[in-house]
């Protein structure tokens, strides 16, 4: 990568999987990395990454199918790093974890809520945070991944 020492990158599902890959690759070229997710146990983990290989990357609890959550995160965001220069709208759930929880398990309608969630939160979160115009790449001109 060229030329982004000192840029903005904001990473939804960037605290596991592909995301957290692409996380720590733009923090190593030097960028400013804010990555959300909705599982403070992955944004545990991905911290203790960041911080064991002298990253300095914020970690940001978001839900991309809550609209106001996702305003919120956007305002965090400029208000501590300015413009947000790149955006990965990564946030998906793994197909692999429906069902995979014995609680979910007991409740009838999980199977269905479970599916709903894993077609709901890509769609959501790139709508979420590109097409309305009200999440992180809000009037930055932010390119999106």
């Amino acid at each position: 990568m060229q030329d982004v020492d000192g840029k903005v990158a904001f990473i939804t599902g960037g605290s596991s999987g592909i995301g957290l890959g692409i996380a720590l690759a733009f923090a190593r070229a030097g960028m400013r990395v804010v990555v959300a997710g909705r599982r403070p146990q992955h944004l545990d983990s991905s911290a203790a990454l960041f911080a064991a290989e002298g990253l300095d990357v914020h970690g940001m609890l978001l839900d991309v199918t809550d609209q106001g959550a996702v305003e919120r995160a956007a305002a965090e965001t400029e208000r501590r790093f300015g413009r947000v220069h790149v955006l990965v709208n990564n946030a998906g759930i793994n197909s692999s974890a429906i069902g995979s929880s014995p609680a979910l398990r007991s409740i009838p309608s999980a199977a269905a809520r479970d599916g709903q969630d894993l077609r709901d939160t890509p769609y959501a979160g790139v709508s979420s945070s590109t097409i309305s115009g009200s999440g992180p790449a809000r009037s930055s001109g932010a390119a999106g991944v």
